[in-house]
């Protein structure tokens, strides 16, 4: 009991603490973008100002360095990679908040959930109705955006370079080197010890475990298909670039890649997810395009989905995740 309790205040601290730690970092950016852009010019005394002048001191100099400084400050965030940024309010604040707070919700619900020594059965209803919930998460997030710009332009729909997509599994089997050398360093060892429970996600044990076959199908198609979607469209597509245009590239990153990562509701996998998170905005960057990370996404959690599927209705030998 008392082992279960601090595995338990473990994965909330983790969380808490990923979650902390992206809105110090959002405060700090804040606070030092606003030192710097309200750094005041010095004024440059005018030599050849009239010797009856107010003030020797050349005001238009300090007119242009101000309208420069503007104009620095509004094409900062377009200066690396190719993710656009100029449809974003200073209202976009409430979207953000309001969509940061519904996977706050979620990854703590997920970790109440996963305190259940048994694997909860989940109905074909349960998840129809899990698809029903992201969908409208959906069109909020789209609703927000879509009277300053269209979709097909804020996501670079009309994307022409198909052929970056074939690197998706390359992208993947990168992860699950960087899964491997975690593994290898004791990593995920000790964050189950921890812990006091497995590392596995609560959708991996279901998709092996769960006697409704149906609803073992949807799941499938939620995490290979819908999640991608979903995500990438929220954090890549929303929550990253309204975070990009207020603090810059690097803390947005770090911010929407926290988020997702803790959002998961996995302490031993908010690591993983974390550095997922990361590749997957700078897919976005470079590609500037949302094709890019939905791809990448789809290709990470098909592959997982598929090993389980196969484990479960083939003749895979694979370790049975423990509870």
């Amino acid at each position: 009991m008392i082992l279960a309790l601090s595995g338990m205040l473990f994965q909330v601290a983790v969380l808490s603490g990923a979650f902390a730690l992206a809105g110090l970092l959002i405060l700090s950016a804040i606070a030092r973008r606003t030192v710097e852009n309200n750094d005041e010019p010095t004024p440059v005394p005018n030599r050849y100002a009239a010797k009856d002048q107010a003030s020797p001191y050349e005001f238009v100099g300090v007119i242009e360095v101000e309208e420069k400084s503007e104009e620095i400050v509004a094409e900062k965030p377009l200066q690396f990679g190719r993710v656009a940024v100029a449809w974003v309010k200073n209202s976009d604040i409430f979207g953000v908040l309001g969509l940061c707070s519904f996977f706050v919700f979620l990854a703590f619900a997920n970790l109440a959930a996963s305190g259940n020594p048994k694997v909860p059965e989940v109905s074909s209803t349960g998840v129809l109705a899990n698809f029903v919930i992201f969908g409208i998460l959906v069109a909020i997030t789209v609703a927000l955006v879509y009277r300053r710009i269209k979709p097909i332009d804020w996501l670079g729909l009309r994307w022409q370079n198909w052929l970056l997509a074939l690197f998706s599994p390359l992208v993947v089997i990168g992860m699950w080197i960087v899964l491997g050398c975690l593994a290898w360093v004791g990593y995920f060892a000790w964050m189950e010890q921890m812990c006091g429970e497995s590392s596995t996600q609560e959708a991996v044990k279901m998709l092996r475990q769960n006697k409704d076959v149906v609803a073992v199908i949807l799941m499938a198609i939620a995490a290979a298909v819908m999640a991608p979607l979903v995500e990438e469209i929220i954090f890549r597509g929303y929550i990253y670039p309204a975070m990009k245009r207020w603090v810059g590239i690097w803390p947005a990153i770090l911010f929407s890649s926290l988020v997702f990562a803790a959002g998961h509701g996995n302490a031993a996998l908010t690591l993983p997810l974390l550095i997922l998170g990361v590749v997957l905005v700078i897919s976005y960057e470079f590609t500037g395009s949302i094709w890019m990370p939905i791809t990448i996404h789809a290709c990470f959690n098909g592959a997982t989905v598929g090993l389980q599927l196969l484990a479960r209705f083939g003749n895979i030998p694979l370790p049975e995740p423990s509870p």
